[in-house]
């Protein structure tokens, strides 16, 4: 995954980390869902943006939440962290 646009769209902010909504597409029903998602400051790079490895555990959480409230097979794929594209 790779962020092509810039920076994200904070939503909330405290001391320690920031909150961004995801955006999801559930490609087998033809849905986009979105969650918000906390990120650690500690794991943004310099432009504000989240590093690899926490993006992919976040959305490991995630495709597990949906899995199990939709069912397996949806053909999940992460569209956008804070407004920025992901695909």
């Amino acid at each position: 995954m790779v962020n092509k646009e810039g920076n994200m769209e904070i939503k909330r902010e405290t001391e320690k980390a920031v909150l961004v909504t995801v955006k999801i597409e559930l490609c087998n029903i033809e849905r986009e869902v979105s969650r918000d998602v906390w990120f650690p400051k500690s794991q943004l790079d310099k432009d504000g943006n989240p590093n690899e490895w926490i993006v992919a555990r976040k959305w490991e959480e995630l495709r597990d939440e949906l899995e199990a409230r939709h069912g397996y097979g949806l053909g999940i794929l992460l569209t956008s962290i804070g407004g920025v594209s992901w695909i």
